[in-house]
């Protein structure tokens, strides 16, 4: 199969346990918005442990500065403290620090809403409790990577406790291929999309495979090397469950949260630009 066959496929970059990556990003946002602590700490750490440490901290820090920030302005100190601590320790912990402590908080998405949305308005007033999380190394094993000696095809039903929220992918500007082809890709194609994650290509590299422009594949030298990958990281998406595959890529066709659902989910009332007033969306 050629690589135009997949539109859209750009963007196609699997984690660690096959999810997508921008994907996995926006997960993280909304279960910040929704204040789930469980869920938020799963998606940070499926992008940290693919190999997205930076970068996923940087999020972080950009979340922080657009939704928290005017509201809790002393919690940069606390956030650039937990930022030092991964440098300087690489402490896991700090990271998961950073989700849990604003899992716990009210915020204001109004820059959000202006700068992504283009609509203005005003965050309705929320009361939340307001803690500094710490959190121990065993709060944080459970999301390590899952390293089994048999049956590494049970990892991704193990794993894949939560199913993406491609629900938000019109409204984030999430393109991605139309689900039939993701389908595809997931199930024959998943090493050459892999590939594309900083962990996954590491392993690929171990074993001398080499992505195949043309034919969406990793080729090995020799096939001791593909059956040493496959023994120590054969996942076999393609012989799992259809509710394990729809947790990686989502459901089909899904109805897709617009504007005025987003800020009604979220107590943001939308501005009216005739009666300069604000409804609730």
């Amino acid at each position: 199969m050629n690589m135009m066959d997949f539109d859209n496929d750009e963007d196609v970059v699997y984690t660690r346990y096959l999810y997508n990556k921008n994907e996995a990003r926006q997960n993280l946002f909304i279960s910040l918005l929704e204040s789930n602590m469980e869920h938020a700490l799963f998606w940070m750490f499926e992008l940290y442990y693919s190999g997205f440490e930076e970068e996923t901290l940087d999020y972080l820090i950009e979340i922080y500065h657009l939704v928290y920030k005017k509201l809790h302005p002393k919690l940069e100190k606390y956030i650039e403290s937990m930022n030092n601590k991964w440098r300087i320790d690489t402490d896991i912990c700090a990271y998961g620090n950073i989700v849990a402590t604003l899992s716990t908080r009210n915020y204001d998405l109004q820059d959000f809403c202006k700068i992504y949305l283009h609509i203005q308005g005003k965050q309705q007033e929320s009361s939340k409790p307001r803690f500094i999380v710490s959190l121990k190394d065993t709060d944080i094993e459970k999301y390590k990577t899952d390293i089994i000696t048999e049956h590494k095809y049970r990892i991704l039903q193990k794993q894949c406790a939560y199913q993406t929220r491609n629900e938000f992918n019109r409204l984030f500007n999430i393109l991605l291929p139309c689900h039939n082809d993701l389908y595809q890709i997931y199930r024959y194609h998943w090493l050459y999309y892999a590939y594309r994650s900083p962990v996954w290509k590491k392993r690929i590299d171990e074993y001398n495979g080499t992505p195949q422009l043309n034919s969406c594949k990793i080729i090995f030298e020799n096939d001791d090397d593909l059956e040493q990958l496959c023994e120590q990281w054969g996942y076999d998406p393609d012989e799992q469950s259809i509710e394990t595959q729809y947790s990686c890529i989502g459901i089909p066709n899904i109805k897709q949260v617009n504007i005025k659902y987003f800020c009604s989910m979220f107590n943001f009332k939308i501005k009216t630009i005739k009666k300069s007033e604000y409804s609730s969306g």
